[in-house]
């Protein structure tokens, strides 16, 4: 049971700093956390010591923050991606995507062929519900095609080195012929790897990537860098956890 609930509270703890709930640069206190996911602060002790090892968190002298991540910070993590992923496309252009895989990214560039024609046809693509849709199509596209990569270790290094805050994608800047010109590399990765062209697949999904990371915008990054609270004119987490992770 103690074992259990250690993994629930270090399993709620990462999600809400992925999801946003815990923005960047916010203090966690243990005996906050304890009372709002209403565990003893052993589970949340232990943790804490996880997402510090993971680097999710910060120590710094006080207690613990959550990670900033620098504009350096993302574009290593960035580079890292264009390395790791083109690697991923080739083998996978190689072996071959599983039936599923296939389904799915076909199915999400079908979903971003029919979300996109519809914002440019009414003038929305740079709307956020739009521009959301459209990330959460992307993941699946790049979640399925990892799925098929036949290297377990690569796989566990992908998702390991993808595994940041959902906020850090607000420092990039799209326009909206970067968005759909983005759509259009997606296309072209899959036609690569279904037509097993390794070396092309890998050479796309790494320009794909080092074109995301050159969108970054530096200066965005400045409004985070403050204080308890990471996000501008962001609630305090105080006021936004409320999971429950008792049994």
């Amino acid at each position: 049971m103690k074992a259990r609930q250690s993994s629930k509270t270090y399993s709620c703890l990462k999600e809400m700093i992925f999801n946003g709930t815990i923005p960047m640069g916010t203090r966690l206190r243990e005996v906050h956390l304890a009372q709002q996911l209403r565990v003893s602060r052993t589970p949340i002790r232990e943790a804490l010591q996880q997402l510090l090892a993971e680097g999710l968190i910060e120590a710094d002298g006080q207690g613990f923050r959550a990670t900033v991540y620098s504009p350096a910070r993302v574009a290593e993590i960035y580079g890292c991606r264009a390395l790791l992923e083109s690697e991923s496309a080739r083998l996978v252009a190689r072996h071959g995507l599983t039936a599923e895989s296939r389904q799915r990214m076909e199915n999400a560039v079908a979903a971003c062929d029919a979300l996109l024609a519809g914002a440019q046809a009414t003038g929305r693509l740079s709307d956020v519900d739009v521009r959301r849709a459209f990330l959460d199509q992307n993941n699946i596209f790049h979640s399925a095609l990892h799925e098929s990569c036949p290297n377990r270790l690569l796989r566990e290094l992908i998702a390991q080195v993808s595994d940041i805050p959902a906020s850090i994608r607000n420092y990039f800047r799209f326009s909206d012929g970067q968005l759909l010109e983005s759509h259009n590399v997606h296309k072209q990765i899959l036609r690569a790897i279904v037509a097993q062209d390794g070396e092309r697949a890998a050479a796309q999904m790494r320009e794909h990537i080092w074109s995301a990371r050159d969108r970054m915008d530096p200066d965005a990054f400045a409004t985070i860098n403050r204080g308890d609270i990471a996000a501008p004119d962001a609630p305090a987490a105080e006021d936004r956890i409320t999971v429950n992770v008792s049994p």
